[in-house]
């Protein structure tokens, strides 16, 4: 069955906004069937192919990543628009595909479509997934099939394609990426009706969904990135559900008993990583006496003190699933006696530049100031620069910051899509390239097991973040959802995204 098209979905959303404005701005979701979200940050783009990955929490409804996932493991599962692949040769993968799916402007969703949709990532500039997909050397269909082949040997393919969404061959051709993310095309549960930048993107119940109809009549969204605005809207019953709150409004949510609240640990975690590409952190003393300054358990009891993160001491640690995260003899920890003596070693000015993004993470602002106060205590004398997130990711970029602090979200769950997006030649900041990550990488894809593989991670880790000092982990946040009592079927997301296909508003 074809989609609607636009047109019809503009109208179908225009009768959803006139059933809203006769019942009030507070319509409950249970008399207009619309699932009102609020979420920390707007997304800088709603196309998928120039988006960072955390903001699915945006544009996920509206499309399908090439692989499916299972909601408790996070592994990928045969659900998806591909399924039944097998590895042909070292680095040659055939992916079937499913038939009888079309996004929703009618184009159907093939072997071609699949292969275009990974084409994107590997060759436009502006994918910030380029890292990850260092290793794919292209991809085509064979027959009705899809055939994606690697550079080297890569087992975590179809963990990756578990974060690829599916767009629309023609028209993202013909609109241009730039236009695609002004009105995207899916192939997901949900249909894009209407977007106000600064205020909210509505999308509609897709009724010719592959896996049946969503129970929801659609999903409206809306952004505040004061974490006490979006608990004050679940509370005032302007919104139903809540994301990415903090532990300053757990008391509060907690107390209301009008509200459900979740709080289960997700794979996103806050680093802080130097450019030891140009002076002041071409010298590894100076890494490391940066590193020796932070107070990661200060932080988190000063900061999180309701709960909402813990310490984290790795890069990958818990990604491991053969083993359990490795405890290395020469960890760095909080010694800020060591980090004066280590920076007194070194000729001055010690000036820096701390960089942060704020807004996008928990707490994220006030994480920057503190660390920025710790790295002043041990004699850097310390430029404090937050920004928001686009203009963060422009420099982060172009790799121009000196010590930079940033959520990192684990898209999939495998030790190889950690490092390769961050460290080595293909990363996306390129600023940790003088040891060698890229032939450990190698060497690690290329270890049919996975124990073995783990091994080789496990000393990529210690030399990123304890020798090379490139990364220093601070902490992994809790996820913290609020949310009314009329909410149905929410499991809380490892990742970022919840599953709004299996939720539902009742009364």
């Amino acid at each position: 069955m074809r989609a609607p098209n636009r047109p019809a979905v503009l109208a179908l959303a225009l009768l959803v906004l006139a059933a809203l404005a006769m019942s009030g701005c507070s319509a409950s979701s249970s008399r207009t069937g619309v699932l009102r979200v609020v979420a920390q940050s707007e997304p800088v783009t709603l196309n998928p192919v120039y988006s960072a990955t955390s903001d699915v929490k945006s544009w996920g409804p509206m499309f399908d990543s090439l692989v499916g996932t299972d909601r408790a493991s996070t592994e990928p599962d045969q659900n998806g628009l591909l399924y039944g692949w097998t590895r042909v040769t070292p680095t040659a993968w055939r992916f079937k595909v499913r038939e009888g799916v079309t996004f929703h402007n009618g184009e159907v969703f093939d072997a071609a479509a699949a292969a275009f949709s990974i084409q994107q990532i590997i060759t436009d500039p502006k994918a910030p997934l380029a890292g990850n997909f260092s290793a794919v050397a292209g991809a085509k269909p064979v027959g009705a099939d899809l055939e994606v082949t690697t550079k080297e040997p890569f087992p975590a393919l179809p963990s990756m394609l578990a974060i690829t969404m599916a767009v629309p061959p023609k028209a993202y051709q013909k609109e241009g990426g730039d236009a695609f993310g002004a009105h995207p095309i899916g192939t997901g549960p949900f249909v894009f009706s209407d977007y106000i930048r600064g205020a909210t993107l509505e999308t509609v119940a897709n009724p010719h969904y592959w896996r049946g109809a969503p129970k929801l009549k659609g999903v409206t969204l809306s952004w505040s990135t004061d974490a006490q605005t979006r608990a004050s809207f679940v509370q005032t019953g302007q919104a139903d559900i809540a994301l990415d709150l903090t532990p300053q409004t757990l008391r509060t949510v907690r107390a209301d008993r009008n509200l459900t609240v979740v709080e289960k640990p997700i794979d996103a975690r806050y680093f802080v990583y130097f450019n030891q590409k140009a002076p002041p952190f071409d010298n590894p003393d100076l890494r490391r006496a940066a590193a020796l300054a932070i107070d990661k358990a200060g932080l988190v009891q000063g900061l999180f003190r309701q709960g909402g993160a813990s310490v984290y001491d790795h890069f990958v640690g818990d990604l491991f699933l053969e083993k359990k995260p490795p405890a290395y003899p020469d960890a760095i920890s909080h010694d800020l006696a060591e980090a004066k003596s280590l920076l007194a070693s070194v000729p001055g000015p010690h000036r820096i530049t701390f960089s942060y993004a704020t807004g996008r993470s928990p707490n994220d602002d006030q994480i920057g100031a503190a660390i920025v106060g710790m790295l002043q205590a041990a004699g850097f004398t310390v430029t404090n620069e937050p920004m928001d997130f686009a203009t963060f990711s422009e420099r982060r970029n172009s790799n121009t910051m000196q010590a930079t602090g940033l959520q990192i979200i684990v898209a999939f769950r495998d030790p190889d899509e950690e490092f390769r997006p961050w460290v080595g030649k293909t990363a996306i900041t390129k600023n940790c390239v003088s040891a060698p990550y890229d032939e450990l990488s190698a060497k690690a894809l290329a270890e049919p097991e996975r124990g073995p593989r783990e091994e080789i991670y496990s000393q990529m880790e210690d030399l990123l973040i304890n020798k090379d000092v490139c990364y220093v982990p601070i902490l992994r946040y809790d996820g913290i959802w609020a949310m009314g009592k009329n909410v149905r079927g929410f499991v809380p997301p490892r990742f970022a995204s919840p599953d709004y296909y299996e939720i539902s508003v009742g009364s």
